[in-house]
C-alpha cells in the first residue's frame, strides 16, 4: 500500500531567484532570474490549479527575496486569496515598508517568516552582509506584529533562525530576544550547504558557521528545548529539535527521518518539479514540469521515484520542510 496521500502538504513555488542581501551562509544572490523562467500568469494559473485538487495543500513561495518583485508578490497573494489557499511566504524584511506592513495582513497572505539570526545587530548583520540590517528586520517584525493584532485576518508572524557558530554560544540571550519580538512562533534551522554550486558530503569542514564543539551544540538545543517546555514560541517538536542536535554534532541521520518525498512538492523558477529541493544529491533528476502535466498527474505517478527516496540520509532531512 502506498505510503503518501492523495496530495502533498506543502507545494514550494520559487517566485523569484534574486536577493538584495549577500549573506554568508547562501550563496543564491550570485544566480540571477533564468530566461524561460514561468510567468506570473503560469504562477497565478498553477495556484488555481492546486485549489481545484485540494484546498488544504499549502503554498510556499521560495527562491530569493519575494518582495524584490512586489507586484507579482501580491497578485500571487491576492489570487490565494480568492482561491482560498493557505499560503506562506520567507523574507529577509528588509524591503518591508510601513505601506507594506499595512497591506499585508489582508493581502492573501497567512504567515510571513522574517529571518533573524543573532539578538545582536553587529551579529546579524555580518551574517546578511549588508549593515543595517538587524534593524530594518527587527523593526518589520514589531510592526508588523502590532499590524496584524489589529486585523481581524488569518495571519500570523513567524520567525526563522539559522544556528551556526555565529549564535551556538548565545542561545538563552536568542531564545529570549525572540520572546520579546512577540511573534506568534519561532523556528530554527540548522546551518545547511549553499544553495548553489557543486556539493560536498565534507562541506561541514570548511564552513565558518558549523559549531565545532559538541558541548555548545547541547548546551544550545538544551536551551531551546527549556523554552519549548515552557511554552514559549518554539515552532518545531521536541523531536526535531534532537534531531538537529544530533546532526550538529555530526550524528548521523537515520533513514526515515526526511519525509520530504511524502509530503512535499517543489517547482522550481522554470517550472520542473522535485519531491525534495536536493534530490540531485542522491543522483535523481526532477521528475517532470508542470508546463508539460498537471500536478496531480505527476503526484499519482511518482511512487517509484518516492521509493527511491525513503531511505536516504543526506544533511537536508534535518531541514523544517523535509523533517519527518
Amino acid at each position: 500500500m502506498s505510503e503518501h496521500s492523495h496530495w502533498p502538504n506543502q507545494i514550494f513555488l520559487d517566485h523569484n531567484l534574486e536577493c538584495n542581501l549577500r549573506c554568508i551562509q547562501c550563496d543564491i544572490h550570485k544566480t540571477k532570474n533564468p530566461p524561460g523562467e514561468l510567468t506570473n500568469q503560469e504562477r497565478l494559473d498553477t495556484i488555481e490549479q492546486i485549489a481545484d485538487w485540494n484546498r488544504d495543500i499549502n503554498i510556499v513561495l521560495t527562491g530569493g527575496e519575494p518582495f524584490m518583485r512586489k507586484p507579482e508578490l501580491y497578485s500571487i497573494a491576492q489570487t490565494a486569496k480568492a482561491q482560498r489557499v493557505y499560503l506562506t511566504v520567507s523574507t529577509n524584511g528588509t524591503l518591508v515598508t510601513r505601506r507594506d506592513i499595512e497591506r499585508i495582513p489582508r493581502s492573501g497572505i497567512n504567515d510571513i517568516v522574517i529571518s533573524i539570526d543573532s539578538h545582536r545587530p553587529e551579529v546579524h548583520d555580518k551574517i546578511r552582509g549588508q549593515k543595517g540590517t538587524f534593524e530594518r528586520a527587527s523593526r518589520t517584525i514589531r510592526h508588523l506584529v502590532s499590524q496584524v493584532r489589529n486585523s481581524e485576518e488569518n495571519v500570523h508572524v513567524l520567525t526563522s533562525t539559522i544556528i551556526g557558530g555565529h549564535n551556538i554560544n548565545e542561545m538563552e540571550e536568542m531564545v529570549a530576544f525572540l520572546d520579546g519580538l512577540g511573534a506568534d512562533a519561532y523556528l530554527f534551522q540548522p546551518i545547511q550547504p549553499t544553495f548553489m554550486g557543486e556539493f560536498s558530503s565534507e562541506w561541514w569542514k570548511d564552513n565558518p558557521l558549523f559549531p565545532r564543539e559538541a558541548r555548545n551544540v547541547d548546551s544550545a538545543i538544551d536551551a531551546i528545548l527549556r523554552a519549548k517546555r515552557e511554552g514559549n514560541g518554539v515552532y518545531q517538536k521536541e523531536y526535531q529539535l534532537e534531531v538537529i542536535r544530533r546532526y550538529l554534532k555530526r550524528e548521523p541521520l537515520l533513514p526515515g527521518q526526511c519525509n520530504s518525498m511524502d509530503r512535499n512538492m517543489m517547482i522550481d523558477i522554470i517550472g520542473n518539479v522535485r519531491l525534495c529541493f536536493n534530490m540531485e544529491r542522491i543522483g535523481m533528476e526532477p521528475i517532470s514540469n508542470i508546463r508539460s502535466e498537471s500536478l496531480m498527474t505527476i503526484w499519482n505517478r511518482s511512487e517509484g521515484v518516492r521509493a527511491k527516496m525513503r531511505g536516504c540520509t543526506e544533511c537536508c532531512g534535518v531541514m523544517i520542510c523535509h523533517a519527518r
